[in-house]
Protein backbone atom coordinates (compact mmCIF):
# COMPACT_ATOMS: atom_id res chain seq x y z
CA UNK A 1 0.00 0.00 0.00
CA UNK A 2 1.66 3.45 -0.91
CA UNK A 3 2.35 5.81 1.82
CA UNK A 4 -0.41 7.78 1.03
CA UNK A 5 -3.49 5.90 1.47
CA UNK A 6 -1.64 4.50 4.64
CA UNK A 7 -1.52 8.46 5.77
CA UNK A 8 -5.27 8.73 4.78
CA UNK A 9 -6.52 5.67 6.49
CA UNK A 10 -4.36 6.69 9.98
CA UNK A 11 -5.37 10.54 9.67
CA UNK A 12 -9.14 9.36 9.38
CA UNK A 13 -9.14 6.42 11.70
CA UNK A 14 -7.69 9.82 14.23
CA UNK A 15 -10.71 12.35 13.02
CA UNK A 16 -13.20 8.94 13.71
CA UNK A 17 -11.76 8.42 17.24
CA UNK A 18 -12.46 11.89 17.81
CA UNK A 19 -15.98 12.25 16.45
CA UNK A 20 -17.09 9.18 17.80
CA UNK A 21 -16.06 10.54 21.41
CA UNK A 22 -19.68 11.64 21.70
CA UNK A 23 -21.19 8.07 21.51
CA UNK A 24 -18.91 6.15 23.45
CA UNK A 25 -19.52 4.88 26.85
CA UNK A 26 -16.78 5.19 29.39
CA UNK A 27 -13.36 5.60 28.11
CA UNK A 28 -13.53 6.83 24.45
CA UNK A 29 -13.10 4.13 22.86
CA UNK A 30 -15.90 1.98 20.17
CA UNK A 31 -16.77 -1.06 22.05
CA UNK A 32 -19.51 -2.87 19.81
CA UNK A 33 -21.28 -3.07 16.62
CA UNK A 34 -23.99 -0.79 18.55
CA UNK A 35 -21.47 1.53 19.44
CA UNK A 36 -20.29 1.61 15.51
CA UNK A 37 -24.01 1.75 14.29
CA UNK A 38 -24.84 4.92 16.01
CA UNK A 39 -21.51 6.48 14.86
CA UNK A 40 -22.65 5.94 11.41
CA UNK A 41 -26.05 7.22 11.86
CA UNK A 42 -24.18 10.64 12.45
CA UNK A 43 -23.70 11.37 8.70
CA UNK A 44 -20.07 13.75 9.27
CA UNK A 45 -18.88 10.31 10.81
CA UNK A 46 -20.49 7.84 8.27
CA UNK A 47 -18.90 10.15 4.90
CA UNK A 48 -15.75 9.89 6.73
CA UNK A 49 -15.97 6.48 7.14
CA UNK A 50 -17.28 4.80 3.66
CA UNK A 51 -14.60 7.50 2.17
CA UNK A 52 -11.63 6.25 3.87
CA UNK A 53 -12.57 2.24 5.80
CA UNK A 54 -15.44 0.86 4.65
CA UNK A 55 -14.21 -0.52 1.66
CA UNK A 56 -10.71 -1.68 3.28
CA UNK A 57 -12.85 -3.49 5.61
CA UNK A 58 -13.76 -1.10 8.09
CA UNK A 59 -11.68 -0.51 11.24
CA UNK A 60 -9.88 -3.66 10.55
CA UNK A 61 -8.27 -2.20 8.13
CA UNK A 62 -5.66 -0.91 10.85
CA UNK A 63 -4.64 -4.31 11.52
CA UNK A 64 -3.22 -3.65 7.93
CA UNK A 65 -1.36 -0.40 8.84
CA UNK A 66 2.01 0.33 11.01
CA UNK A 67 1.46 2.33 14.43
CA UNK A 68 0.98 6.16 14.10
CA UNK A 69 4.35 6.30 15.95
CA UNK A 70 6.13 3.51 12.90
CA UNK A 71 4.18 5.59 10.30
CA UNK A 72 5.65 8.78 11.48
CA UNK A 73 8.90 7.31 11.65
CA UNK A 74 8.21 6.05 7.76
CA UNK A 75 8.01 9.80 7.18
CA UNK A 76 10.70 11.33 8.22
CA UNK A 77 12.84 8.38 6.49
CA UNK A 78 11.04 9.75 3.47
CA UNK A 79 12.11 13.07 4.33
CA UNK A 80 15.63 12.16 4.42
CA UNK A 81 15.33 10.42 0.65
CA UNK A 82 13.83 13.34 -0.09
CA UNK A 83 16.72 15.61 -0.20
CA UNK A 84 18.16 14.28 -3.15
CA UNK A 85 14.99 15.44 -5.10
CA UNK A 86 15.06 18.71 -3.57
CA UNK A 87 19.06 19.49 -4.48
CA UNK A 88 17.66 18.53 -8.03
CA UNK A 89 15.17 20.71 -7.97
CA UNK A 90 17.19 23.16 -6.23
CA UNK A 91 19.95 23.18 -9.00
CA UNK A 92 17.65 23.58 -11.78
CA UNK A 93 15.41 26.41 -10.43
CA UNK A 94 18.72 28.70 -8.99
CA UNK A 95 20.49 27.92 -12.29
CA UNK A 96 17.25 30.23 -14.51
CA UNK A 97 15.92 32.09 -11.98
CA UNK A 98 19.37 34.07 -11.45
CA UNK A 99 19.40 34.78 -14.81
CA UNK A 100 21.10 31.51 -16.70
CA UNK A 101 19.70 31.44 -20.25
CA UNK A 102 21.10 27.61 -21.40
CA UNK A 103 17.88 25.60 -20.27
CA UNK A 104 19.02 22.75 -21.86
CA UNK A 105 21.85 23.05 -18.42
CA UNK A 106 18.90 23.03 -16.40
CA UNK A 107 18.06 19.66 -17.44
CA UNK A 108 17.42 16.51 -14.79
CA UNK A 109 20.22 15.01 -15.53
CA UNK A 110 22.32 18.41 -14.45
CA UNK A 111 20.15 18.59 -11.32
CA UNK A 112 21.09 14.99 -10.77
CA UNK A 113 25.10 15.71 -11.66
CA UNK A 114 24.44 19.06 -9.06
CA UNK A 115 23.79 16.35 -6.59
CA UNK A 116 26.31 13.66 -7.39
CA UNK A 117 29.23 16.57 -6.86
CA UNK A 118 28.52 16.30 -2.94
CA UNK A 119 29.68 12.54 -3.30
CA UNK A 120 26.68 11.65 -0.73
CA UNK A 121 25.43 8.94 -2.94
CA UNK A 122 26.29 6.73 -5.95
CA UNK A 123 24.70 7.70 -9.68
CA UNK A 124 22.12 4.47 -9.65
CA UNK A 125 20.82 5.77 -5.82
CA UNK A 126 20.15 9.32 -7.46
CA UNK A 127 18.43 8.14 -10.58
CA UNK A 128 15.89 5.77 -8.34
CA UNK A 129 15.22 8.31 -5.60
CA UNK A 130 14.33 10.83 -8.34
CA UNK A 131 12.23 8.21 -10.04
CA UNK A 132 10.60 7.35 -7.28
CA UNK A 133 9.92 11.07 -6.14
CA UNK A 134 9.36 12.96 -9.45
CA UNK A 135 5.79 13.53 -9.80
CA UNK A 136 5.74 15.70 -6.54
CA UNK A 137 9.52 16.88 -6.71
CA UNK A 138 8.55 20.89 -7.13
CA UNK A 139 6.07 20.33 -4.19
CA UNK A 140 8.68 18.65 -1.98
CA UNK A 141 11.14 21.31 -2.97
CA UNK A 142 8.59 23.85 -1.82
CA UNK A 143 8.02 22.39 1.52
CA UNK A 144 11.41 21.69 2.65
CA UNK A 145 13.52 24.33 1.50
CA UNK A 146 11.17 27.60 0.79
CA UNK A 147 8.09 27.27 2.65
CA UNK A 148 7.16 24.55 5.28
CA UNK A 149 3.35 25.24 6.09
CA UNK A 150 2.35 21.90 3.86
CA UNK A 151 4.38 20.16 6.22
CA UNK A 152 1.89 17.35 8.30
CA UNK A 153 2.07 17.62 11.73
CA UNK A 154 2.96 13.70 13.43
CA UNK A 155 0.10 11.68 13.64
CA UNK A 156 1.07 10.44 16.96
CA UNK A 157 0.67 13.79 18.84
CA UNK A 158 -2.26 15.02 20.74
CA UNK A 159 -2.85 17.76 19.09
CA UNK A 160 -2.70 16.22 15.23
CA UNK A 161 -6.38 17.25 14.70
CA UNK A 162 -5.98 20.72 15.66
CA UNK A 163 -3.10 21.42 13.90
CA UNK A 164 -3.86 19.83 10.42
CA UNK A 165 -7.33 21.29 10.69
CA UNK A 166 -5.64 25.08 11.29
CA UNK A 167 -3.87 24.23 8.07
CA UNK A 168 -6.75 22.92 6.45
CA UNK A 169 -8.42 26.45 7.20
CA UNK A 170 -5.47 28.96 6.47
CA UNK A 171 -6.04 29.79 2.79
CA UNK A 172 -3.76 32.57 2.28
CA UNK A 173 -1.07 30.34 3.20
CA UNK A 174 -2.27 27.59 1.57
CA UNK A 175 -2.36 29.80 -1.08
CA UNK A 176 0.99 31.12 -0.93
CA UNK A 177 2.58 27.85 -0.60
CA UNK A 178 1.03 26.55 -3.92
CA UNK A 179 1.80 29.96 -5.57
CA UNK A 180 5.61 29.39 -4.86
CA UNK A 181 4.70 25.93 -6.69
CA UNK A 182 3.37 27.34 -9.42
CA UNK A 183 6.14 30.08 -10.17
CA UNK A 184 9.15 26.83 -9.92
CA UNK A 185 7.08 25.14 -12.21
CA UNK A 186 7.29 28.21 -14.80
CA UNK A 187 10.59 28.65 -14.56
CA UNK A 188 11.75 24.78 -15.11
CA UNK A 189 8.86 25.11 -17.93
CA UNK A 190 10.96 24.02 -21.05
CA UNK A 191 14.09 22.71 -19.60
CA UNK A 192 13.18 18.93 -19.59
CA UNK A 193 11.02 16.93 -21.91
CA UNK A 194 10.41 14.37 -19.13
CA UNK A 195 9.50 17.07 -16.31
CA UNK A 196 5.99 16.24 -14.94
CA UNK A 197 2.99 18.97 -15.81
CA UNK A 198 1.95 20.24 -12.71
CA UNK A 199 -2.02 21.89 -13.59
CA UNK A 200 -2.92 24.44 -11.21
CA UNK A 201 -6.08 26.05 -10.32
CA UNK A 202 -6.29 29.63 -12.19
CA UNK A 203 -7.26 31.11 -8.43
CA UNK A 204 -3.52 30.10 -7.47
CA UNK A 205 -1.16 33.12 -8.25
CA UNK A 206 2.76 32.75 -9.04
CA UNK A 207 5.05 33.84 -5.71
CA UNK A 208 8.33 34.27 -6.14
CA UNK A 209 10.43 32.63 -3.15
CA UNK A 210 14.04 34.26 -2.19
CA UNK A 211 16.70 32.42 -3.14
CA UNK A 212 20.57 32.91 -3.80
CA UNK A 213 22.12 32.44 -6.94
CA UNK A 214 24.40 29.47 -7.49
CA UNK A 215 27.57 30.03 -5.67
CA UNK A 216 31.05 30.27 -7.91
CA UNK A 217 31.77 26.80 -6.61
CA UNK A 218 28.83 25.58 -7.46
CA UNK A 219 28.86 26.56 -10.91
CA UNK A 220 32.42 25.36 -10.89
CA UNK A 221 31.39 21.72 -10.50
CA UNK A 222 30.27 21.78 -14.15
CA UNK A 223 33.33 22.78 -15.72
CA UNK A 224 33.99 18.83 -16.55
CA UNK A 225 30.43 17.81 -17.07
CA UNK A 226 30.64 15.76 -20.14
CA UNK A 227 33.27 13.49 -18.96
CA UNK A 228 31.72 13.07 -15.12
CA UNK A 229 28.14 12.80 -16.31
CA UNK A 230 29.04 9.66 -17.71
CA UNK A 231 31.61 8.76 -14.23
CA UNK A 232 27.88 9.64 -12.53
CA UNK A 233 25.62 7.09 -14.67
CA UNK A 234 28.41 4.32 -14.63
CA UNK A 235 28.33 4.83 -10.69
Amino acid sequence: MSVTRTAVILAAARFLEELGKKYTKTKGTLKNTVMLEKCLADEEYRSLYDSSLRKRGGWAALLREPSLADFDKQLQDRRREAEVVCDIIDYRFRYLEHGRKRKQDANISHGQFYRFKKKLETGRTIRTRWSNNKDSAIFLYVNERLDSFMTPPEIAKGDFIQVISAQANDHKRTNAYFGICRYIAEILSGSDPKDQVIQMPSSVKSVRPNTDPLSKTELEWFENYSKESNEMRDS
